[in-house]
């Protein structure tokens, strides 16, 4: 070994040596103000309106800021740095959640740094999207506690009132769950799997219980019992059609939404009014499936088309949509992390992997847009730094740092 690397080493060791006594609070809070500021700079000057989701959690804060605020560039700025701050939330509980998975504070920190340094959410504040992500991300959290740990009814009650908030903010939020709950089960010692099994009743009682009130709400003002109000089956229509094409900007390019969406054909927007909501849908549902049922072939190409996209996106409708190679870097970075993980701890292989199986099927079936995989993006970036940790152990140069 040179002298010359022998003093560059020294200095390393010594700023890992410091960084080894910071406390993993102040960790997530450096990392926490680092993307804030991070999102904040790139998406400056963004501030654009677009639609309105579905569930009722995050418009239920769209209407408490509006009716506080009005309908200003005040309101928008307060909802674009509220959008920010689930950004940084999300990366800043990186490293917790690493620790709490028995991987290590690294993994997380390399992660957060990946989503810090090379952008990789979509700022669209109108929609749930990050604040979807956020209730992920503490769910995974709550749900880790009480499996590493002794159990307590205080956690088991507070992971279902949060489910029940996740499912109302996005009803795909229940696949996640119950890949969470198969895969707790499949890591758990035979004789605990009765207990698994009622603890899992009592947490998806007391989110049906959350759900309860719009479920009634639904069924007085629409007209048919539904978990949530959503627009799938006027989703699966305009996305499955003679002339649509894989993405949201084509179709809006080619004219085809003009033709198939009720928000630019206002022959569909009477039919809304004439048969209700509730009716309109199911008979867009009923259009969808017969369409794909003639058209296998055709479905089944533009299901493939979505698949990539999903995970190698493209850019998208809003002034700032992220960078996509930066994007399909982190997606090849965090296989190559789901394979050694799956080598060396199979449990959270498939507590993660799960999440990731799961939650994009439905968003497979519809036109794309990139602000779909935002909730589950922190684990993207979580196996990513995984990835990144275990090439970083085989280089000569971290085990030098180890091994002085």
């Amino acid at each position: 070994m040179t002298t010359s690397a022998i003093e560059l080493r020294s200095p390393i060791r010594s700023s890992l040596a410091w960084a080894s006594r910071v406390s993993l609070p102040s960790i997530s809070l450096l990392i926490f103000c680092a993307a804030f500021l991070s999102y904040a700079y790139t998406t400056r000057g963004v501030l654009d309106w677009m639609g309105i989701p579905s569930g009722p959690v995050y418009p239920a804060i769209l209407a408490a800021i509006f009716r506080a605020m009005g309908y200003g560039l005040a309101s928008l700025t307060v909802l674009w740095a509220a959008n920010l701050v689930f950004i940084a939330v999300q990366l800043a509980l990186l490293p917790v959640l690493s620790s709490q998975l028995g991987l290590g504070t690294l993994p997380g920190v390399i992660g957060a740094v990946l989503g810090i340094l090379f952008p990789q959410y979509t700022v669209d504040f109108v929609w749930e999207s990050l604040l979807t992500g956020v209730e992920l991300v503490l769910l995974c959290l709550l749900t880790r506690q009480i499996l590493n740990v002794r159990r307590t009814w205080l956690r088991i009650s507070l992971l279902g009132m949060l489910s029940g908030v996740a499912i109302m903010t996005n009803p795909i939020t229940v696949l996640v769950l119950a890949a969470w709950a198969l895969a707790a089960s499949l890591s758990s010692p035979p004789g605990e799997h009765r207990t698994i099994f009622k603890e899992c009743g009592i947490i998806i009682g007391i989110a049906a219980v959350v759900c309860a009130p719009w479920i009634v709400r639904n069924k007085i003002r629409l007209g048919g019992y539904f978990l949530i109000r959503d627009n799938m089956g006027l989703e699966l229509s305009v996305s499955n059609n003679d002339c649509a094409a894989a993405t949201l900007r084509e179709n809006l390019e080619s004219g085809c939404q003009r033709i198939v969406h009720p928000s630019r054909n206002f022959e569909l927007t009477k039919q809304i009014a004439t048969m209700g909501e509730y009716q309109f849908n199911q008979m867009q549902l009923h259009r969808a499936l017969g369409w794909i049922a003639q058209h296998p072939k055709h479905f089944a190409l533009l299901t493939a088309q979505r698949f990539v996209l999903f995970w190698f996106p493209v850019n998208g409708l809003a002034p700032f949509r992220r960078f996509p190679a930066a994007i399909w870097a982190t997606t090849l970075i965090s296989v190559f992390g789901f394979v050694q993980l799956w080598i060396r701890k199979r449990e959270i292989a498939w507590f993660l992997g799960g999440t990731l199986l799961v939650y994009p099927l439905i968003y497979y079936t519809v036109q794309f847009e990139p602000r779909y995989r935002d909730p589950i993006m922190w684990v993207s970036l979580l196996l990513a730094g995984y990835g990144l940790t275990e090439l970083l152990k085989r280089t000569a140069f971290f085990r030098g740092l180890q091994n002085p």
